[in-house]
């Protein structure tokens, strides 16, 4: 599959992903009791009870950033050549950018492409592996009484180091790659 496709791909995924969580989030909030656990203590142990409705504004909140997010990787990852062709001062990635700029159109565009190519794929693991389980955890804690405090700590510390790491390296490559087109 091409880098167009596979951006257009990975945007809609991301996308459809986040509609699911929504109503995901939904079906179990219709199914809570009506008092619902909402504060719990360093084991995990309820402290408050409250109606369910004020669980809303947590899952607002996280469900809101998420499409928030994936909707502006979508859009940005989607346009990228307009950007990258009228407003190149938006790509911080300078060293790439440079390169870039010294490239024919013709040749810049699959760069652009793949520099592009992981921002709606790093959308579908923040869905994954972020957004759900934290969903998923509050609607859990709520219904079962209990909130394990150490899952949430994981999912960030994972995530976040093996998606920044993955990324520097992946950049590191084109630039690498661009280097010896240019030269």
């Amino acid at each position: 599959m091409n880098a167009p496709t596979l951006i257009k791909v990975l945007s809609a995924v991301s996308l459809a992903s986040t509609a699911l969580l929504a109503v995901y989030a939904l079906a179990v909030y219709g199914s809570l009791p009506e008092l619902v656990a909402i504060d719990f203590d360093a084991a995990g142990r309820p402290t408050r009870y409250a109606p369910k409705s004020e669980l809303l504004t947590v899952l607002y909140l996280l469900i809101g950033v998420l499409a928030s997010v994936t909707a502006l990787i979508s859009v940005i990852s989607l346009k990228r050549h307009v950007i990258v062709e009228r407003y190149p001062y938006l790509v911080n990635l300078p060293a790439l950018a440079i390169l870039l700029g010294r490239l024919p159109e013709h040749l810049r565009r699959p760069y652009v492409d793949r520099v592009f190519l992981p921002l709606p794929a790093v959308g579908v693991v923040l869905n994954a592996a972020v957004f759900f389980p934290l969903v998923h955890m509050v609607l859990e804690a709520a219904r079962t009484e209990y909130f394990p405090p150490f899952p949430v700590v994981a999912v960030v510390l994972a995530v976040s180091l093996s998606v920044a790491p993955a990324m520097i390296f992946y950049y590191r490559r084109i630039y690498r790659e661009l280097k010896t087109v240019v030269t």
